[in-house]
This record gives C-alpha cells, sequence and structure tokens, in this order.
C-alpha cells in the first residue's frame, strides 16, 4: 500500500461506475488530515474536502474531476509563525489503460493501472500542489545576517562588478 492510500484512500472499483458517472464525496478524517499534514509538513489541516465524479468515456479513457477545499496552516518561512491559507481548487484529470506514463502530449491521459482510480490519493495529491510553497507572514521580511569584516568574499562578487559594467557600456 502506497503513502498516499495510507492518508486518504477512496478506492473506485471502475467496474461499478455505471455509464452517467459517479460522484464521491470526499470528508477527510481527523486521522487523515493529521497523517497528511505530516506528509505535506503542515502544522494543521483543520478541514479537507472534495466533491469528485468519476465518469467513463470513448476508447476506455475515464475522466475523473471535482473540487476540493481545505483550510491549512502552514509555517512562515521567515519567522514560523502560522501561516493560515484557504484553499479551493477544481481539478480535471484523464486515465486510459495502457496509456503511456512519458508523454510529452499534455492532453494525454495518465496510466491506468488496474480496474480501480483511488480518488483519495488524486485529491491529496492536488492538495499537495495546491499549498503555498512559501507561505510568509503578513508583514515577515527576510534580512541577510550581516557578515562579520573577517569573511570571505563572495567568490561571485567580481563577475558581480564586471556585469554592472559591462551595462554600462552596452
Amino acid at each position: 500500500m502506497s503513502q498516499a492510500q495510507e492518508e486518504l484512500s477512496r478506492i473506485v472499483r471502475l467496474d461499478r461506475v455505471p455509464s452517467r458517472g459517479m460522484d464521491i464525496d470526499v470528508q477527510a478524517s481527523e486521522a487523515e488530515r493529521a497523517a497528511l499534514a505530516r506528509r505535506f509538513e503542515l502544522l494543521e489541516l483543520p478541514s479537507l474536502k472534495a466533491a469528485v465524479t468519476v465518469q467513463p468515456g470513448m476508447g476506455g479513457v475515464w475522466t475523473v474531476s471535482g473540487r476540493l477545499s481545505a483550510e491549512v496552516v502552514q509555517a512562515c518561512i521567515v519567522t514560523l509563525d502560522p501561516v493560515p491559507q484557504s484553499i479551493d481548487e477544481t481539478f480535471d484529470l484523464r486515465f486510459a489503460a495502457g496509456a503511456a506514463g512519458s508523454s510529452d502530449d499534455p492532453d494525454a491521459p495518465e496510466p491506468l493501472e488496474g480496474d480501480t482510480i483511488d480518488v483519495g490519493a488524486i485529491v491529496a495529491d492536488h492538495l499537495s500542489l495546491a499549498l503555498d510553497p512559501f507561505p510568509r507572514a503578513p508583514g515577515a521580511t527576510y534580512e541577510p545576517a550581516p557578515q562579520p569584516a573577517d569573511a570571505k568574499p563572495n567568490p561571485f562578487a567580481a563577475l558581480e562588478q564586471l556585469k554592472g559594467r559591462l551595462k554600462g557600456e552596452s
């Protein structure tokens, strides 16, 4: 069992999806939210829910689309203070048996392994993509520490000076 399946798993057997599609309501439990918070290094994950539709299509292509909403609390990258964030994201994926996983075509379906799709893992993946990679508390600024007088000179300082002179000549 993969890590995502242990954290938030909602397996959909494709042979049980009607031709009109299937709606799945994902409400992450407290334990699932705690596991995802650890995985994504969040201070808190107070809520996570998603409304997902699994729809069969032509030629064995399956569409998984939905909207996820979450309340997350991350640590500020400067002060480590809590930074709350509301997430409201939509997603739309396509899967097909035998699809090439390394296609350069962004519209190519994802490979479908077996006869199931883990909707919970899809929700967890899209949560991770929606997180702010550099959360910053309001007013938090980064000031580099002053260099001691006996510090080694920056090896790139000469290049910066040369670059500045070249810009002045053009």
